[in-house]
């Protein structure tokens, strides 16, 4: 894609999350990037993430990914203009402060999974960002997560 993607930022060193971290050896290892002003992400589930119905993705892992693309939104938009020594020793992180998921139809396993999200609120301690889970053209699912900023120091790896 030609651009770092938000979980390899320097910011995001330290980051042990299942779903979003580099630092989990067993993780899922999403990548986030800016599309216009758009995050988008492409995941491709395995068999073994599957629900209680075969070839159908489980309902966690939905949740977990639009949860942590948005978080890493957040954390992407608020260091977008800050200096190399900012986002090196990041003063802030972004935590879940609510997520809320519809599931519009079952999303199949053994196909990408993308996700497209965007900022609708930006505050000083938060951000509220929308975001669609779409396999093969046709939404999955849809959420909403609040992402509330607190300090580096409460985030992981400390």
């Amino acid at each position: 894609m030609g651009q770092i993607a938000f979980q390899d930022e320097s910011y995001c060193k330290g980051n042990h999350c299942w779903v979003c971290g580099n630092d989990n050896p067993h993780g899922l290892y999403l990548k986030s990037y800016w599309e216009g002003d758009e995050s988008i992400a492409t995941w491709k589930a395995e068999d073994f993430h599957t629900a209680g119905w075969p070839h159908v993705l489980n309902g966690g892992i939905i949740a977990g990914l639009i949860d942590c693309h948005c978080v890493l939104t957040a954390m992407a938009a608020y260091y977008n203009d800050k200096l190399p020594q900012e986002r090196e020793a990041p003063d802030y992180w972004f935590a879940t402060g609510s997520l809320k998921v519809d599931f519009l139809k079952p999303t199949p396993i053994g196909k990408p999974i993308h996700l497209r999200a965007r900022i609708t609120h930006m505050l000083e301690k938060k951000a509220v960002i929308s975001c669609f889970l779409y396999s093969e053209g046709e939404a999955c699912a849809r959420g909403e997560v609040v992402a509330v900023r607190v300090p580096a120091g409460a985030g992981p790896g400390k």
